[in-house]
C-alpha cells in the first residue's frame, strides 16, 4: 500500500496508472483546484482504496483545520488502515508552519468513524471540545435547530465523546467536534 500527499502544489503522477477510475477521482480534482485543500490518497494495486481531504478554513475568525472526507473502500475497512490515513493526514498538518492548532470534524459517520478519530487523536495528545448548544441539544434532548458558535466551545473527555455519540444515535444528528493541541516553543 503506498500513501501519497496532494494538493495543489504537488506534481501527481499516480493518476495516470490508476487502472480502475471511480468516484474518488471527484475529490482528487476539488483538492487540486483549490490552494486551501489537501489531502492523502492510498493506492493499493492499481486502485484508490482510501483518502482523507482537508481544508484550511475560517469560522467566526478563528483559523481551522477541517477535515472534510475520510474514506476508505468497504472492503479494507476494520484493519486500522483508516486509523493510519488519518493519522498520517494529521501529522502531515503538524509539520506545516503557521498551523492552526484547531481542527474541526464532523461527526455523520456514526460509531466506527468516531471511535478511529478518538485513537488517532488521542495518541497524538490532543484534547476535544464540542460547541457547547451542541452539547446542550444531545444531551438534554434540546430544540435541534440552533446556532453553532465557535467562541462557545466546552471541553469534554474522550468518554464523553463515546457517549455523546451513544446518545445521539436515536437522533442521528450531525454534530462536530474540535481537536486542539497547544504548541509550546522550546526556551533556554
Amino acid at each position: 500500500m503506498k500513501y501519497i500527499y496532494v494538493s495543489d502544489r504537488t506534481k501527481d503522477t499516480f493518476v495516470k496508472d490508476i487502472k480502475e477510475k471511480n468516484n474518488i477521482h471527484f475529490p482528487y480534482k476539488t483538492i487540486k483546484k483549490n490552494k486551501n485543500s489537501r489531502g492523502i490518497f492510498l493506492i493499493n494495486m492499481g486502485k484508490i482504496i482510501g483518502y482523507t481531504h482537508v481544508a484550511y478554513t475560517e469560522e467566526s475568525k478563528k483559523h481551522i483545520l477541517h477535515i472534510l472526507w475520510v474514506f476508505l473502500e468497504e472492503e479494507f475497512r476494520g484493519k486500522k488502515i483508516c486509523y493510519e490515513l488519518l493519522k498520517r493526514t494529521i501529522i502531515k498538518h503538524e509539520k506545516n508552519k503557521g498551523k492552526p492548532n484547531l481542527i474541526k470534524i464532523v461527526i455523520a459517520q456514526g460509531m466506527g468513524m468516531l471511535k478511529c478519530s478518538l485513537r488517532v487523536f488521542k495518541e497524538l495528545n490532543y484534547k476535544i471540545k464540542i460547541y457547547k448548544n451542541e452539547y446542550n441539544q444531545i444531551m438534554n434532548n434540546k430544540d435541534f435547530d440552533i446556532e453553532e458558535d465557535i467562541n462557545k466551545l466546552k471541553s469534554i473527555s474522550y468518554e464523553k465523546a463515546i457517549e455523546i455519540e451513544e446518545k445521539n444515535k436515536e437522533y442521528d444528528i450531525w454534530y462536530s467536534l474540535f481537536f486542539y493541541k497547544k504548541y509550546f516553543k522550546y526556551v533556554k
